[in-house]
């Protein structure tokens, strides 16, 4: 059987005594939350994507050849991606 990979500690687990003092020493045994992202951070995520670039900027050449029609659902697109 391997041996416990600390000295205060049994093949049982820690003593009660061990246990409360590393609960003192180091806190409790839990990973930190992150803080969720915001809106904004949400929204330039979905937006920072190469594909939606080329999206936007085909949505401008159709405009700016005079097909409307494409550029409105380009640009549906785009914002309903979002």
């Amino acid at each position: 059987m391997d041996q416990p990979s600390s000295p205060n500690s049994t093949t049982s687990g820690l003593s009660t005594i061990e246990a409360a003092r590393r609960l003192a020493t180091f806190g409790p045994n839990q990973i930190a939350a992150e803080p969720p992202p915001s809106p904004w951070r949400l929204l330039w995520a979905q937006f920072n994507s190469p594909v939606i670039g080329l999206l936007a900027g085909a949505a401008v050449v159709s405009g700016t050849l005079g097909e409307w029609i494409d550029a409105l659902a380009i640009g549906a697109i785009v914002i309903l991606n979002g």
